[in-house]
């Protein structure tokens, strides 16, 4: 698992330095690595990140896994990315006025002063 997740985050990193380079934003990343994860693993069996981490994605007779079959691994890659990336949790709406923490990581929970 360790290293597909670092071959993910290779990828992810590129993907990055694509968009912003080509659209001057980050949030086209994820367009950017559906693009790159689909055509990469259908036709060549692997991306720069599989590459160095020394994965190859392959059919059983060892061909490249195709069109078809790329696509229907990157849909699914791309179910799990989001809820990855994103730091917007459903369940609390943002209310305007009202500034949404990016990082809450860097938050701490405190229970409230119990009323006397």
């Amino acid at each position: 698992m360790g290293r597909r997740l670092g071959a993910l985050l290779i990828d992810w990193a590129v993907c990055t330095l694509i968009a912003v380079a080509l659209f001057h934003d980050q949030y086209w990343t994820l367009v950017v690595f559906a693009v790159q994860d689909y055509l990469l693993t259908a036709l060549a069996g692997m991306t720069l990140g599989k590459r160095l981490a020394g994965i190859r994605v392959a059919r059983l007779d060892g061909r490249p896994v195709g069109l078809l079959w790329g696509l229907v691994r990157t849909l699914l890659l791309l179910t799990v990315i989001p809820p990855l990336v994103t730091d917007r949790d459903p369940a609390r709406p943002a209310r305007p006025g009202r500034q949404h923490h990016r990082h809450p990581a860097v938050t701490q929970a405190r229970s409230r002063p119990e009323a006397a």
